[in-house]
C-alpha cells in the first residue's frame, strides 16, 4: 500500500498545507499540494451565495462532496496511484497516554 499526503487548497490561506507538508515530513511520506481554488469557489461558494441570497438554507457539504471529495480529490488522488482514500475532515485526534501516539476517531 502507498501512503501519502494530499493537500487541496480551497482558500487563500496556505496555512493548511503548510501544517500537512510537516506532518508528512514527520511521518517521512511524501507530500502532494493541488489548488482546487476556482473549482471550490464556483461549485460550492458561488452556489451556496446564490442559495443563502435567495432566502434559502444551502448545505454546501452536498456540492462538495459531489464535485471535490468523490470528484476531483479522488480522480487526484487516483492519478497519484491511490488505490484507496481516507479523508481527515471528519476526524477527531486524541493524543493517548503513549507518548507520541494518537487516535484517530470518527466525531
Amino acid at each position: 500500500m502507498k501512503f501519502f499526503g494530499l493537500t487541496m487548497l480551497v482558500t487563500p490561506s496556505d496555512e493548511a498545507a503548510v501544517a500537512a507538508r510537516e506532518a508528512a515530513a514527520a511521518l517521512a511520506i511524501p507530500h502532494h499540494t493541488v489548488d482546487f481554488r476556482d473549482i471550490f469557489n464556483r461549485e460550492v461558494i458561488a452556489g451556496f451565495c446564490l442559495q443563502y441570497s435567495l432566502g434559502r438554507t444551502p448545505n454546501p457539504c452536498v456540492n462538495c462532496n459531489r464535485f471535490i471529495k468523490f470528484g476531483i480529490l479522488l480522480v487526484k488522488s487516483r492519478e497519484l496511484g491511490a488505490s484507496a482514500m481516507a479523508t481527515g475532515h471528519y476526524a477527531c485526534i486524541e493524543k493517548q497516554p503513549t507518548p507520541a501516539a494518537w487516535c484517530l476517531k470518527r466525531c
